[in-house]
Formats: C-alpha cells, structure tokens, sequence
C-alpha cells in the first residue's frame, strides 16, 4: 500500500477491509488487543494513523507520543489515565486529546470491548515512546 518512510503524496483511500487486525506485542497491553495501521510513516512531521480493538478490561502499558496524540472513539467506553491521574471515560464520538510527551495508558473499560482510530505525529523517526524505549513504525511498534 504504502511506504513506511512517508505517507502516500496524494489523495489516498484506505479501506477498513484492506487493513488486516492483527495482535500487538503482547508486552504493549495487559490483554487482548488488535491493531490496524491505515497508514504509517517515520518521517518527521508526518503522522501515523491505526485503529486499535481492546478486549473488555484492557489497558495499554504507559506510554507518550513525542508530537501529541489524539484518539476518536469508535466503540464502547474507553478509559485513558494521565501518569500521576485519574482515569477519564470517553465513549462512542468522543475525542481525546494526549499531549505531547503526555506519559498515558488507555484501554477498555470493564463492561465490553472498546475501539478507537488514533493518530499522531512522527518526531526522530518515532511515533510512540513505551515503557522507557522508542519504538517506530518500521520495528512494528504496539497501540498508538
């Protein structure tokens, strides 16, 4: 579809059934979640953008995205968690914001599984800093 590098240089459409869901690193979450990545890049300034599917309970591991993230929910109830926080609820057309360098964790809430498309920035060739180690685009990095 694309190359990792940079994002397609014109108009471009992704189709949802073209993307295959698969499993993220099981170190990146405390249980079931999928991930489709629509498009990716490590180019600077550029963003990826991936939907994620968490199993009810779910949370990601904490993680910051050096340019910020945002996170539109899709499905179920979504709850997000600043490091030092409470946690937040987002639900089905809600939109969250996570700033830049923002050390955060969210997932599902208890009740059912819940999904969102994310999107967010490239800086140093990264999109996501996990548990104290860069991962980019191209090493197959988890949920955004």
């Amino acid at each position: 579809m694309n190359d990792l590098t940079m994002l397609p240089r014109h108009l471009t459409v992704v189709l949802d059934e073209d993307v295959l869901s698969v499993p993220a690193r099981p170190e990146a979450s405390t249980g079931r979640l999928e991930t489709q990545m629509f498009l990716a890049s490590g180019a600077d300034g550029e963003n990826t953008a991936m939907k994620a599917h968490y199993g009810a309970g779910v949370w990601s591991q904490w993680h910051s995205h050096p340019l910020g993230q945002i996170l539109y929910i899709l499905s179920g109830v979504c709850r997000v968690q600043r490091e030092g926080g409470g946690v937040f609820y987002a639900r089905a057309g809600d939109v969250v914001w996570l700033a830049p360098d923002e050390t955060h964790r969210h997932g599902a809430d208890e009740g059912g599984p819940m999904s969102y498309l994310s999107i967010q920035g490239v800086l140093g060739g990264e999109h996501a800093l996990w548990a104290g180690q860069r991962c980019g685009t191209s090493r197959g990095a988890g949920p955004s």
